[in-house]
C-alpha cells in the first residue's frame, strides 16, 4: 500500500518572505567585487533606482541560513529629476558604468506616450570610479588556455568572469584537464572555487576538486561546493556519501545547501540522510528548504517506505518527514501499515513512534499492543519528558498501565510507572508502592517509582518517600533519590533532608540531588538556606561544585556555600577596562606558562573540562576550545574568561523558564521555524546532553535570560600568576599540531574546527 503522494493531493508549500529592503524603481544590478574599490564599498551591491534618481547601494548581512538587505549610503545621487539610471555595470577598469535614461517622464500610464516633454533622443553614460590611476584591462582574447586559467586568480571579478567565459568556449575535455592541472598549485579555496565554477559551466564534474572544497575551512566555500554536489548528483558515483558531512556541518547555510542538494538526489536513501538535518537548529530558511526537499524526494521514498525497503534508525526522523509532507491522509494510511503484516516488526514500530510524535493521543493506544509495548512505552516516556508530545493520553490508559505493573518484564513495568507519573494517574500509587517494594534495591524500576510518587497526589506515596529518605538501612543513592522526589511535595522538608545527607555522608554523589533543587522554583534558595545551618562534609563540597558547573548552573550563592568549605578565597574581579585587559595581555605574553596553565585548567575546583571540550575530551555545555587560541584574539580571550557575561557566543545564551507548576527548565534557545502545532512552542537545548525540549509558551510563568553558563567569578580564587598561566594555556590552543602535547593520544585524529 503506497503512502499518499504529491499527485493525489494538491498541497502548495510556500514561504511568505519577509519584507527586505524598501520599494523603489530598481533596474540593473552589479557587485563591487574588486580590490580597486575602497574597503568600505567592497562586495556591496549597486542598483539603479530611477524613481529616487540615484545609484542605490546595499550589503547583504547574514540572517541565519539566509540573508537580509541593509541599505548603505548611495553610490551616486542627483538632484536633477531627469537622472534615470536604468542599468549599472562594473567595467574592466574598475569603473562603475551607469546607463542614464535621462527623461523627466518614466510612466506610460500617467503620461501619454506622445507627451511633448518626453525625451526620445537623449541619454547618458556615466562612469564612477575610485580616484587614482585608471586600471588597464587585460587583453584576454589573445591569451592561451594556461594564461586564462591564471586570470582566475585575479582580484577583479570582471577579469575572472570573462576568463571563465572565454575558457568555456573551448573544448570541454581539454579545459577540464587543464583546470585540474592548474588547481594543483592553488592553495586559496576561494580561488579554487573559480575553477569549480568553470567546470560547472562546461558540464565537466570532478569529484576530486569537489571533495577538496567540501572540506574547506571556509563555510561559504563548503556551502557552494555542497550546492554543486546537488547539481552534479546525477553524474557523481556517490553523491550521498559527499553530502552526509554537509548535513552535519556546524554552519547553518551549508546545511541549507545540503537540504537543497539532497532534493536533487533521485534515490530513496536520500530521505534518510535528509532527516538528519533535524539534529541541529533549523531556522525558517532551512525549514523551508527541508520541506521542499522532502516533497521533491517523495516519489522516490514513499513506495520503498511502505514496502519496508528503507528504514529509519530514529522514529523522530521519520516524524519530521511526515510532518513536512503536509498530507492529511498520511496518518490514516500509516495506521493501516502499523496494524498490517505487510512490514516487519521494526518498520512498524518506527512508523508507530513517528505517528505518535505527530501528537494525537489516540495513537498511543496502539503502543499498548503486545508486539509494541516493550519498546514503544519507553519512547513515549522520553517524548513526553522532552515535550515532543503533550501529557494527554487515551481514556483506557490507566487500565493498561495497571496490567503492565503486574508483568514480569521489568522494562515494561518501569515505563508504566514513569507514565503513571507523567500522566498523573493518582489511582495507581498503591500498586506502584507494592511493585517497587518487591524490587531489588538499585533497580531502575525503583528509581522510576520514587520519581513518580513525587509527582502523584498520594499521601501514602509521600510517606513512603519520607521513610526511605530517613532510613539508615537504605542505600545512600536511594535515599538521595527519595529526597529529590520530595522536592515536588515539600520543598522545605526535602532541603532539610538533603542538608543532612550533605553534612554526614562523605561518599555522597550530589549531582542528582542538586539537579532536583535546580529544577524547581525557589529550590536553590531553600537549599542554600538549609546548608547554612549545617556543616558541609569537606569530601562532598568539591563534587558539589563540579556538579553545579556540569549542570550549567550559574547560581553564585549556592556555589559559594560549597566553595567556602573547599577554602577557595575569592579575589575581587576588577571592573572591566581596556587597560586591565592590555595589562594582563602583556603579562601573558611575557611570563605566561602554558604548562602550569593546563594544570589549573584541569583542577577539579575549576571544573573547566566539565563544560568545555578540547579535541573531543570534556563536556559540551560551553564552546569547544580545541582551537580557541587560533580563533579568538588574546584580548577577547581575557575578556571572556574574566567577564563571561559581556560577550556571549551565539547559541550559548542560557534561558531559564519557570513553568506554571513551579518546574524550572533551562537551556540554550533553539531558533526554529514555526510549523503547525509548534507556533506556541519554545525549544530549549539541554546544555549537558544536547537533548531538545519543547515547552508550550502558555505553560511558562516566567522567562529569564541568564547569559553565559560560566559562573561569574569562576577565576576569582586564582592568584594573578595562576590567571596569567591559565590564559597562556588557552592562548596556545590551536597554535600548532601538538598544542604543547596537552591532549591524550586518543584524540589525535579529531578534526575539530575553531569556533568564532
Amino acid at each position: 500500500m503506497d503512502l499518499p503522494g504529491g499527485g493525489t493531493e494538491a498541497h502548495l508549500q510556500k514561504l511568505r518572505l519577509p519584507t527586505i529592503g524598501r520599494p523603489g524603481g530598481y533596474c540593473g544590478i552589479d557587485v563591487l567585487a574588486s580590490d580597486g574599490f575602497p574597503e568600505d564599498l567592497r562586495h556591496d551591491f549597486v542598483i539603479g533606482d530611477y524613481k529616487e534618481n540615484q545609484i542605490t547601494r546595499f550589503s547583504t548581512p547574514s540572517d541565519g541560513a539566509g540573508f537580509n538587505v541593509r541599505f548603505e549610503a548611495p553610490l551616486l545621487k542627483s538632484s536633477h529629476r531627469n537622472f534615470r539610471p536604468v542599468d549599472v555595470r562594473v567595467g574592466p577598469d574598475d569603473g562603475v558604468y551607469v546607463a542614464d535614461f535621462y527623461n523627466p517622464l518614466i510612466c506610460h500610464q500617467d503620461d501619454f506616450y506622445r507627451h511633448p516633454i518626453r525625451d526620445k533622443t537623449h541619454g547618458r553614460i556615466w562612469r564612477v570610479a575610485p580616484e587614482g590611476k585608471r586600471l588597464q584591462p587585460d587583453q584576454l582574447t589573445k591569451l592561451s588556455v594556461e594564461a586564462l586559467l591564471k586570470k582566475l586568480e585575479s582580484p577583479q571579478r570582471w577579469t575572472r568572469y570573462q576568463a571563465k567565459r572565454l575558457l568555456s568556449l573551448s573544448d570541454p575535455v581539454k579545459i577540464a584537464i587543464a583546470t585540474m592541472d592548474w588547481s594543483q598549485s592553488i592553495e586559496d579555496d576561494f580561488t579554487l572555487l573559480e575553477g569549480l565554477r568553470l567546470l560547472e559551466s562546461i558540464e565537466e564534474p570532478n569529484t576530486k576538486l569537489l571533495q577538496r572544497l567540501l572540506n574547506s575551512r571556509e563555510p561559504r566555500v563548503r556551502a557552494y561546493a555542497t550546492r554543486v554536489t546537488g547539481r552534479w548528483a546525477d553524474r557523481l558515483s556517490s553523491p550521498l556519501a559527499l553530502l552526509r558531512e554537509s548535513v552535519r556541518d556546524p554552519d547553518i547555510r551549508v546545511r541549507l545547501e545540503a537540504a537543497l542538494a539532497l532534493g536533487e538526489v533521485e534515490n530513496a536513501q536520500a530521505i534518510i540522510t535528509l532527516a538528519r538535518l533535524t539534529d541541529q537548529p533549523m531556522d525558517r530558511w532551512l525549514t523551508y528548504a527541508f520541506k521542499q526537499a522532502v516533497r521533491a524526494l517523495q516519489p522516490f521514498w514513499e513506495g520503498p517506505l511502505a514496502r519496508g525497503e528503507i528504514k529509519f534508525d530514529r522514529p523522530l526522523d521519520l516524524a519530521a518527514i511526515f510532518d513536512s509532507t503536509g498530507s492529511r491522509d498520511l496518518a490514516s494510511t500509516t495506521r493501516e501499515l502499523i496494524t498490517s503484516t505487510t512490514l516487519d516488526a521494526d518498520s512498524r514500530l518506527t512508523l508507530l513512534l513517528a505517528l505518535i510524535a505527530q501528537g494525537e493521543s489516540r495513537d498511543i493506544a496502539l503502543a499498548f499492543r503486545p508486539e509494541f509495548r516493550q519498546d514503544a512505552l519507553a519512547e513515549i516516556v522520553a517524548m513526553t519528558r522532552n515535550g515532543i508530545i503533550d501529557r494527554n493520553h487515551p481514556e483506557e490508559s490507566e487500565a493498561h498501565l495497571k496490567e503492565f505493573l503486574a508483568l514480569d518484564e521489568l522494562d515494561i513495568a518501569t515505563s508504566a510507572i514513569a507514565l503513571a507519573g507523567l500522566w498523573e494517574l493518582d489511582g495507581l500509587a498503591e500498586l506502584i508502592i507494592a511493585r517497587i517494594a518487591d524490587a531489588d534495591p538499585g533497580s531502575p524500576i525503583r528509581k522510576a517509582g520514587f520519581e513518580t510518587l513525587g509527582r502523584l497526589q498520594a499521601e501514602n506515596g509521600w510517606a513512603f518517600l519520607q521513610d526511605l529518605a530517613r532510613s539508615d538501612s537504605a542505600s545512600l543513592t536511594e535515599r538521595g533519590l527519595a529526597v529529590a522526589a520530595l522536592c515536588r511535595v515539600d520543598l522545605a522538608l526535602s532541603a532539610e533532608l538533603a542538608a543532612a545527607l550533605i553534612s554526614r555522608e562523605a561518599s555522597l554523589e550530589p549531582a542528582d540531588l542538586l539537579g532536583a533543587f535546580l529544577s524547581i522554583e525557589e529550590g536553590t534558595a531553600t537549599l542554600t538556606q538549609a546548608l547554612t545551618a549545617i556543616e558541609i562534609h569537606p569530601d562532598v563540597a568539591p563534587r558539589a561544585v563540579q556538579a553545579l558547573v556540569s549542570k550549567g548552573s550559574n547560581d553564585t550563592q549556592l556555589r559559594a556555600v560549597f566553595e567556602e568549605v573547599i577554602g577557595l578565597a575569592a579575589n575581587a574581579i576588577p571592573e572591566y577596562s581596556e587597560a586591565t585587559v592590555q595589562s594582563l595581555a602583556r603579562d601573558v605574553e611575557q611570563q605566561g606558562n602554558p604548562s602550569r596553565g593546563e594544570e589549573i585548567y584541569r583542577r577539579a575546583t575549576m571544573s573547566c573540562d566539565a563544560c568545555h571540550q578540547i579535541r573531543g575530551a570534556g563536556g559540551v555545555i560551553g564552546p569547544d576550545l580545541t582551537a580557541v587560541g587560533n580563533a579568538v584574539p588574546l584580548d577577547r580571550l581575557i575578556e571572556e574568561v574574566l567577564w563571561p557575561q559581556r560577550q556571549i557566543k551565539e547559541g550559548y545564551n542560557l534561558i531559564q523558564l519557570t513553568l506554571e507548576d513551579g518546574e524550572i527548565t533551562a537551556g540554550y534557545l533553539e531558533k526554529r521555524q514555526k510549523n503547525r502545532d509548534d507556533d506556541d512552542m519554545t525549544f530549549l537545548r539541554d546544555p549537558a546532553t544536547g537533548t531538545v525540549r519543547r515547552v508550550e509558551n502558555d505553560a511558562v510563568a516566567n522567562r529569564q535570560e541568564l547569559g553565559s553558563a560560566m559562573p561569574p567569578g569562576l577565576v576569582a580564587s586564582l592568584t594573578p600568576a595562576e590567571l596569567r598561566d591559565l590564559i597562556a594555556f588557552l592562548r596556545d590552543l590551536g597554535s600548532g599540531p601538538d598544542d604543547h602535547d596537552i591532549i591524550d593520544a586518543q584524540s589525535d585524529n579529531d578534526q575539530s574546527k575553531p569556533h568564532r
